[in-house]
């Protein structure tokens, strides 16, 4: 039997820590004896849908305090919070065609592999069985039954980190790892940026480092020629500049087009998308049909996204990790389609 290539993960699920919300988990009432029977779910982002289920947690223990760790993973997440906390471990559904699962495994790699600053972060649900009397912001009594993986929780005091690494990596992949990482470092110290953002600052870094050696290679030859040296910043303005100038255009042909259609600019069969607008004709007595109306494309220069929460779509715009109607966060799958697509 092949070897499964599931990735392990697993993280400090929740901590009693008051959270964003001002609300604070009581770790001592919490009920987690689904997690602790195998029964518990991995989600994308708190996605409410069948396919946002990315992972089985296997296991999961409650730490109290340093006393309570039994082995170098709770000791290693007791040290990142010293606060009473959830402890929870399981693996993803990326080692099956599992689009969003594949997308967290991918995230997690890439994030981790040296340690970056960027960190992905967990958030536990279920439900309210009872608050504090006398501070209703307690959370005494809950029900967990799952863990949603995601960029913006309440509760900023969690982690989640892979236990296994794929160690078999080319130095090519491992290095575009490297700058992908290295590209997001500065962005990540005050905000989560987007993916689309990060491998756009990658390339331009890529571009860079490719003139560089270029460069080093004349030099060792002897060849007395200097490229020019190459701003990644410059190039990701250029980028922008010659896409809205690409946008311009499209739109100015399809306004052209629409012109072309109505009364006073000529006969509408001898203009560009006439046929959409003519009426029906009489030949020998019989009614033609009417001519259905072309749909227009969208421009292949926008990225479309229907939240999976609300149903509504949208322009997919640069750093959007969230729905702007309804504010839920983006799919894993989605984001990393829409950034390399």
């Amino acid at each position: 039997m092949p070897k499964s290539n599931k990735l392990w993960i697993d993280c400090i699920a929740g901590s009693q820590l008051r959270d964003s919300q001002g609300e604070m988990l009581s770790v001592e009432g919490a009920d987690i004896s689904d997690l602790e029977a195998g029964k518990g779910r991995w989600n994308d982002n708190h996605g409410k849908g069948f396919f946002n289920s990315i992972g089985r947690i296997t296991e999961a223990k409650k730490i109290f305090k340093e006393e309570d760790c039994e082995n170098d993973r709770h000791r290693y997440y007791w040290s990142k919070v010293k606060t009473p906390f959830v402890y929870a471990k399981g693996y993803l559904y990326n080692d099956e065609d599992h689009q969003n699962a594949k997308a967290a495994g991918a995230i997690l790699r890439n994030i981790h592999k040296d340690d970056a600053p960027l960190k992905l972060k967990a958030s536990v649900e279920g439900g309210v069985v009872q608050r504090g009397i006398k501070d209703p912001t307690l959370l005494k009594r809950t029900k967990i039954h799952s863990v949603a993986l995601t960029f913006t929780p309440a509760n900023q005091a969690t982690l989640v980190e892979p236990l296994e690494l794929n160690k078999s990596l080319t130095d090519e992949e491992h290095q575009a790892d490297l700058e992908l990482i290295k590209s997001v470092m500065h962005l990540a110290e005050t905000n989560v940026p987007s993916f689309r953002h990060i491998t756009r600052n990658a390339s331009a870094n890529k571009i860079k480092s490719n003139v560089e050696k270029m460069q080093k290679m004349l030099d060792e030859l002897g060849i007395k020629k200097s490229l020019p040296e190459v701003d990644p910043q410059e190039i990701i303005e250029k980028a922008i500049e010659k896409k809205i100038d690409k946008n311009i255009q499209k739109i100015n042909e399809l306004v052209k087009m629409l012109a072309a259609g109505y009364g006073g600019a000529g006969a509408p069969t001898n203009l560009s998308g006439g046929g959409v607008f003519q009426v029906e004709s009489l030949e020998d007595g019989k009614k033609k049909k009417k001519k259905k109306k072309k749909k227009l494309k969208k421009s292949d220069d926008f990225k479309y996204v229907t939240c999976n929460n609300c149903g509504k779509e949208q322009v997919y715009m640069q750093h959007q990790v969230k729905c702007r109607e309804c504010k839920k966060s983006l799919p894993f799958a989605k984001i990393f389609e829409l950034i390399n697509g």
